[in-house]
């Protein structure tokens, strides 16, 4: 878990102190449970180095690295305060072995210089006594390692490899949470949102500006835009793309983002500085509150014999893989799918060529809690036709709306 044990105390000191802030691992964690790491300075420049071993207390991830497959990639990224650096550098804990083939061990503290602290980070390495510098000369590790912010990657991905990160450290200090983006080998870069020390994040957008497989090289961020290059191209697109969410919590993951208006007509956009506006904590009280006042939605379908109607179920949140169940009313059974009745990607209930069987009401259920009610009326005469074309071509519209904003999304790299 991008634990590491550092291979050279007194250059790490003296080079990186400063600039030592996260560690994004990847490697082949097969039969060899290790990573690599890259060091990303102030400048955002990431420097490959190799640990000697990354341990893990994370069950998740320990799972993760003795099941995998050997040709299976998972990559992680770690923060870690400069505190904790010094902190690690600064205690009196090393590691030795007695032969080259002897397993390392912890130093006795007898071998120790009394009254001192050798590796600890200084401002003048010329300050050392020579009594210090033989010694790290001849132990150059530490035992322990350095301990990252929330105890546990702030996310890893599988066959994903990422190759540089960039931080957007102005919005990240004044909001408190850590906001920063990871370039990867498939031309993908996700904006990560991490917050409550750490112990909790969420990838906000994966952003997909180039048309072909082709790995980041490098990543600048400035003033709300990423530059990326590749091995053949350099491109520029905005982070900021708050108007493209629709659903509640995806905005609000999005550290940029805040949702303006009720949780059943709202619209995401851009948060501002100043204000009581919506984040991420506020996402389980408005899913209570939806979920209090879904059970009074009724929306009505006026449908022709032969055609088709969508039903929606209007839930607000990301499904996240959980199944929306459609019961009709009159037998209070699921429906069944078949060519007649389908789920669109989203779970909203199709009915196509609609018959007489089909009138009645269909109720939206997530788990066993209600989302929306649909009355679906079917018409016969030709006064009823002409209102179930309207009421189809509204239908349309809605549609359209929603594919116009994803292609617009998709455009700017964000689908």
């Amino acid at each position: 878990m991008c634990l590491q044990a550092v291979e050279s105390v007194r250059t790490f000191c003296d080079a990186t102190i400063e600039s030592f802030k996260f560690l994004a691992g990847t490697g082949n964690p097969g039969d060899l449970p290790a990573l690599y790491a890259a060091t990303i300075n102030d400048n955002g420049k990431a420097t490959i180095s190799r640990p000697e071993l990354i341990t893990s207390d994370s069950t998740k991830l320990s799972d993760k690295l003795e099941n995998a497959d050997p040709l299976h990639w998972l990559n992680a990224i770690c923060a870690f305060t400069v505190q904790s650096v010094k902190d690690r550098f600064a205690d009196r804990v090393y590691k030795y072995r007695e032969t080259l083939t002897s397993v390392y061990s912890p130093l006795p503290a007898e071998k120790i210089p009394a009254d001192s602290s050798p590796g600890k980070c200084i401002e003048n390495s010329k300050t050392l006594k020579d009594v210090e510098e033989n010694f790290m000369m001849e132990y150059p590790l530490k035992d322990a390692p350095v301990q990252q912010k929330g105890g546990a990657p702030l996310v890893f991905l599988d066959d994903i490899q990422m190759h540089v990160l960039q931080i957007d450290k102005e919005r990240s200090q004044q909001g408190g949470s850590l906001i920063l983006y990871a370039g990867s080998n498939t031309g993908d870069v996700y904006k990560i949102h991490s917050w409550d020390n750490g112990k909790k994040h969420a990838i906000a957008t994966v952003f997909s500006p180039l048309t072909s497989y082709e790995g980041i090289r490098d990543m600048k961020f400035l003033n709300d835009t990423l530059y990326i290059s590749t091995d053949s191209s350099v491109k520029q697109f905005g982070v900021v793309v708050c108007d493209k969410y629709i659903k509640i919590d995806a905005c609000l993951y999005d550290p940029y983002c805040t949702w303006n208006g009720s949780i059943f007509a709202g619209v995401c956009q851009v948060r501002k500085a100043a204000g009581n506006l919506y984040t991420h904590e506020n996402i389980p009280k408005l899913m209570d509150e939806y979920f209090n006042k879904a059970g009074d939605n009724v929306t009505s379908r006026i449908v022709g014999v032969g055609f088709s109607t969508t039903l929606p179920h209007y839930y607000p949140f990301t499904l996240d893989g959980k199944k929306v169940t459609w019961r009709h009313a009159k037998t209070d059974k699921e429906v069944k799918l078949d060519m007649s009745n389908m789920k669109t990607c989203n779970q909203d209930l199709v009915l196509s060529r609609a018959k007489k069987d089909d009138e009645g009401t269909y109720v939206a259920y997530l788990e066993d809690r209600k989302l929306n009610t649909v009355e679906v009326k079917l018409m016969e005469t030709n006064e009823d036709m002409e209102n179930a074309w309207k009421a189809r071509f509204t239908e349309w519209c809605e549609v359209f709306d929603q594919v116009k904003k994803y292609s617009a999304s998709c455009n700017q790299g964000s689908c």
